[in-house]
């Protein structure tokens, strides 16, 4: 069988052309595949941050209610948005201007012997901002939604929020 000339120039441009278009697909793939790797672990973040924010809640009133004979909701009797960090002892001074994203500081992480700490003092800013919400609901049930707010993707603005109900029982 005779070849044409050039044909097998042909076929290597054919062969080149899609080769290229698979490898081209395939970093297409792998890009978004890490963008969305991303926007996971920061949504996983999130959703722990938020769950951070109910437990410290949680912790103050527990702590209220063993440390004797007072209001099992003391510093709770203000409605409003707080800024609490894992080592809050009380709620403090509600957020001026509510919980609105804009309002809120930066969430700090910092390291310590491979454990990450989130909080307003040391390390290095990240993304993360988060609200404690107090809505006291009757006498004896206080509601807190700990929101966290996150950019992904440049400018759009995520949020996850997290509602817990507190009762006194006794």
């Amino acid at each position: 069988m005779k070849k044409i000339k050039g044909q097998v120039l042909n076929e290597a441009l054919i062969a080149m052309g899609i080769i290229t278009v698979g490898v081209l697909g395939m970093a297409g793939f792998l890009s978004k595949a890490v963008a969305e790797g991303r926007y996971i672990s920061n949504q996983t973040t999130a959703v722990n941050l938020a769950a951070e924010g109910i437990e410290i809640a949680k912790n103050i009133l527990d702590g209220n209610a063993l440390s004797g004979p007072g209001a099992w909701n003391e510093g709770f009797e203000d409605e409003g948005f707080y800024e609490v960090d894992y080592s809050s002892e009380d709620l403090g001074e509600p957020v001026l201007g509510g919980g609105s994203e804009n309002k809120l500081k930066y969430l700090k992480k910092r390291t310590v012997s491979g454990m990450d700490f989130y909080g307003y003092s040391g390390g290095d800013e990240t993304g993360f901002k988060r609200s404690v919400e107090i809505e006291n609901i009757t006498e004896s049930q206080i509601r807190a939604t700990s929101t966290v707010y996150w950019r992904a993707r440049g400018t759009l603005l995520n949020e996850i929020s997290l509602t817990s109900d507190f009762y006194y029982w006794r």
